[in-house]
């Protein structure tokens, strides 16, 4: 109790303040690759070398959606295969300018061989906030005027790429030739992308010589576009022209749906967005142009210098017509355009599919699954014939709707779902493409149906109506004398309050009694779980819903307290405790939802497809678990259970994205290897990311406990303590934590929880300080910035006061406790009398740390540290941690748990082995000698 006790304490402190980011890197893997690249020349990938990239885009949307298939198909076809030997960090801002210089930072900190920005704001953007990672930029109008260079040849030396300038005057010509008496087009631009300023400027430059008039208006944001567009439409324009502005596409169902109902025919230079409900486009296909771009990012992640590539201008010319819009506005097209059109709206373009869950369960993963697998048997290959892009709400309606606006708004062909919220909320925004839902049970009270035949026109889909009698048939064989059940449902799910209503149901015929206990929350679950079992219910038949099913570890730990067995409707809640399970079988759910959409994709209308029934069910019993309560399984039941995978199931939750969380997972990777672990055939790594943020890290740790996980890998305090507190039935091994006895994980590295070991994080003080001396070998103080909100820093600055005092060096602390006093502190540390600063890691410091160097530098103090990171940002030198190390040895310790030693008997590791890195061209700014021999000797030298 007094680790959990200290855990609880700890959290209230890392939920305040994050956790100690350690960035470093594995010089010699990296170097090795750096060899590589020196030595080969190209596009094609080099045999046996894995490459990653990261694609920093604005939003989903359908544009982008072709451009990045495009770049993909580009860049399979050069050799490098995603998820074989190309990894991909995708990240977007969700529409928010204002979040990419944070986010390209972030990539820029993450070794990759290649950042790939996109729209003109990244491109902007990557200009200011990218300086170690070579740049290749595609799916922008203007990158001069993006701020790339002064033209296509004399560019920012880290970067080139590819721009699409729209044909500007192509589009009004056509315009002027198909509406003769044409005399004002209007627009809908964002007037703070660089891009979209250009094109207007262009644009009346020549609407002027044409005699015509341009009405513009102005947004902000996608939530204005409709008031745009009402506005323009008042304004009398004979026609709608919109170019590729960001935030005029996020709205573009809006802006075409608007034109429609007023009789004002649109025009866009997007040919992929025709079916969106434009009469025409000119330009630009974003497909070929990804396509294109693959060669210059290939190039760039190959080796080649940015510097040397001039940036070029790619723009594929097409006309494209959308006939239901000519038909509309009774136009005929010009012979001309009939000669040059390229296409129409394509029935052999790859598909475009998209599915949304409403929370991350066991039941949403087996459904998507079963979706892939279905699509695959009728000949559908991902990557080749069709992408699925899946969100996930994870349990929060305002982001299902954000989710459901970003759908809408993309140009995807068939949209899954796999949860009753999912397809309410999809099915009354979205009406004008096919939806094919699964795991909803009972679409009648979603309100998608009155009938299996009657239903909203676009959806259809597969019902997992829990098999309510079968279930209290087996509690009353397994269990005779039965007479009262319970369960708790949540009344804010309408399959919830159905599946209760049917289980009452069942249980009446039965001659059985049903105490419903309502909960709204994940701790409402554990009380009303607590409340059934006072109320002496003989057993908790637990149905399944989105809330229960993520809180269902609250379910039975509280019954097996109080004796009482518990049967579930989802077959993986067996592996948790359950005695036994009548699951409907959610891969098959997905299967068979992929039998409805290729119905569809065959031609078929929704509205003539009834939705079904899932075909299969499970029938699982644990024989272990019913023996625990007394129950005598009969052998009927035994015969249809399913045997439980032997395949080890590992979940790897990062805290953050950063360099050193990065290697630590490529080194545990790499350490299973080495014990010829096959991922796939002998393990499966299931990777989360919290993104720094305490509220996904709960709901991802709430999402990991309902899973039938064989181990949990955590990097970083945060994670670790709160897999700890949370979890306490699988075994873990966590990695980078700086005090895991601070932390409250153990009592002592010998003495710990029962389920845990892992490696620390703790910077070694010693080397860092032996470093220090080499370099100023006649120093006899040193300072410090503390930042006491950190349980890893006070370990660390505990470390550091007794290296100096092993050492003879003084030590001047100065304690901060929020990032606007940084300034004001490291000022007041350099006006002391230290001969240096020596800074420790901490949240605060690392996020502020260019502002250390500056004033550091002003003052000629010289700078040392703990992380690889900082000497790059400029401290002189620091002593680190190699990472991809401590991740092979963190898969040691997971092969030693699998062989059945207990964690808990195995001591927790330390980080050894640091790293000596240097950093000649700081060292030169603080006018500090570094000795030859340490330069030779270090692991790693910066010189710029």
């Amino acid at each position: 109790m007094k680790n959990i006790s200290k855990i609880t304490k700890g959290l209230l402190i890392i939920l305040l303040t994050g956790s100690i980011l350690l960035l470093s890197d594995l010089n010699n893997r990296r170097e090795r690759e750096s060899k590589v690249q020196k030595q080969h020349s190209g596009a094609s990938a080099v045999p046996g070398r894995t490459y990653n990239l990261g694609l920093a885009y604005f939003a989903p949307e359908a544009s982008f959606d072709q451009l990045r298939i495009g770049l993909f198909d580009g860049l399979k076809a050069l050799g490098y295969d995603r998820g074989e030997n190309l990894i991909v960090k995708e990240q977007h801002v969700n529409g928010e300018i204002s979040n990419f210089n944070s986010l390209l930072q972030n990539m820029d900190n993450l070794g990759l061989d290649v950042i790939v920005p996109t729209s003109t704001p990244g491109v902007t953007a990557a200009c200011a906030a990218v300086k170690k990672t070579p740049v290749a930029f595609t799916y922008t109008y203007d990158p001069i005027a993006a701020g790339a260079g002064k033209s296509y040849t004399d560019h920012l030396p880290n970067l080139t790429g590819v721009g699409s300038f729209p044909p500007v005057a192509k589009t009004f010509q056509l315009i002027k030739d198909i509406i003769p008496d044409v005399k004002t087009i209007g627009t809908i631009y964002n007037s703070s992308e660089a891009n979209s300023r250009k094109v207007i400027e262009v644009a009346e430059e020549i609407l002027d010589t044409m005699n015509l008039t341009l009405k513009k208006t102005t947004v902000v944001n996608s939530s204005e576009v409709i008031q745009a567009i009402q506005v323009l439409i008042s304004r009398q324009v004979d026609a709608i022209w919109i170019t590729g502005d960001n935030t005029a596409m996020q709205g573009f169902d809006a802006i075409a749906g608007n034109a429609a109902k007023a009789g004002v025919p649109v025009f866009i230079n997007d040919v992929d967005l025709i079916d969106k409900g434009a009469l025409a486009a000119v330009g630009i296909g974003w497909y070929a142009t990804g396509f294109h771009s693959a060669e210059v990012v290939a190039n760039v992640m190959n080796g080649a210098d940015p510097a040397t590539i001039p940036i070029e201008n790619f723009v594929t010319e097409s006309v494209v017509f959308n006939d239901a819009m000519t038909e509309k506005y009774g136009i005929t097209i010009p012979k001309k355009y009939l000669q040059q059109q390229t296409s129409s709206i394509s029935k052999e373009k790859k598909y475009a599919f998209a599915l949304a869950h409403y929370v991350d369960s066991p039941n949403s993963e087996d459904v998507q699954e079963g979706i892939l697998d279905g699509l695959k048997e009728i000949g559908l290959t991902e990557g080749t014939d069709f992408t699925m892009k899946v969100f996930n709400a994870q349990g929060d309606i305002s982001t299902l709707n954000s989710i459901a606006e970003s759908i809408k708004t993309s140009n995807y062909d068939l949209i899954f779902t796999s949860s009753t919220p999912t397809i309410q909320v999809m099915s009354k925004k979205i009406s004008d493409r096919p939806i094919v839902f699964s795991n909803v049970g009972d679409p009648i009270a979603a309100g998608v149906a009155t009938s299996e035949t009657e239903h909203i026109a676009n959806v259809t889909g597969i019902s997992t109506m829990s098999d309510f009698t079968g279930m209290v048939e087996m509690v009353k064989e397994l269990m005779p004398h039965a007479k009262t059940l319970g369960t708790v449902y949540t009344p804010a799910e309408v399959n919830s309050v159905s599946y209760a209503t049917h289980l009452e149901k069942a249980c009446e015929s039965a001659g059985l009694t049903l105490i419903k206990m309502p909960a709204n929350s994940a701790t409402e679950v554990k009380d009303a779980a607590t409340t059934l079992c006072t109320k002496q219910v003989d057993a908790i038949t637990q149905i399944s819903d989105n809330l229960t099913a993520t809180s269902f570890a609250s379910v039975i730990l509280t019954a097996e307290k109080a004796n009482i067995p518990v049967f579930s409707f989802i077959n993986k809640q067996v592996a948790q405790g359950s005695v036994a399970a009548v699951a409907r079988d959610y891969h098959q759910a997905g299967y068979d939802a992929a039998m409805k959409a290729a119905d569809i994709l065959a031609g078929k209308n929704p509205k003539d497809i009834p939705w079904g029934y899932v075909s299969k069910t499970i029938v699982h019993v644990d024989k272990a678990n019913a023996e625990k309560y007394g129950i005598i399984v009969p052998e009927k039941y035994l015969q249809k259970t399913r045997k439980p995978k032997t395949l080890k199931k590992i979940a790897f939750i990062h805290f953050m994205s950063s360099r050193d969380c990065q290697d630590t997972e490529d080194g545990f990777r790499n350490g299973l290897k080495s014990h010829q672990w096959e991922e796939g055939k002998d393990y499966t790594l299931k990777v989360y990311n919290a993104q720094s943020e305490n509220s996904t890290l709960v709901t991802i740790v709430d999402a990991i406990k309902n899973r039938d996980f064989d181990l949990i890998v955590s990097n970083v305090t945060a994670a670790s303590q709160m897999v700890a507190k949370k979890i306490t039935d699988i075994p873990q091994v966590f990695t980078i934590v700086a005090d895991p006895v601070g932390a409250g994980l153990g009592e002592s590295y010998s003495d710990h929880l029962p389920y845990l070991t892992g490696i620390d994080g703790l910077a070694n003080t010693d080397a860092g300080l032996e470093l220090l001396l080499k370099c100023l070998p006649n120093a006899k103080t040193i300072g410090t910035l503390f930042y006491n909100g950190d349980i890893g820093t006070v370990k660390t600055l505990e470390t550091l006061q007794k290296s100096c005092k092993k050492m003879g060096i003084d030590l001047e602390v100065i304690t901060i406790t929020n990032l606007s006093e940084v300034n004001d502190a490291i000022s007041l540390l350099c006006s002391k009398d230290i001969d240096a600063v020596f800074q420790i890691p901490d949240n605060v410091t690392i996020s502020s740390f260019s502002s250390i160097v500056k004033t550091t530098r002003k003052h000629k103090t010289p700078l040392f540290c703990c992380i690889r990171q900082q000497v790059e940002e400029g401290a002189i030198a620091g002593a680190t941690g190699d990472y991809f190390e401590q991740g092979k040895e963190a898969a040691g310790l997971a092969i030693r748990i699998f062989n059945a030693e207990s964690p808990g008997n195995i001591p927790f590791l330390s980080l050894d082995n640091p790293m000596t890195m240097i950093n000649t061209a700081a060292a030169k700014a603080y006018d500090v000698v570094i000795p030859e021999e340490l330069i030779k000797k270090a692991d790693k030298v910066f010189t710029e």
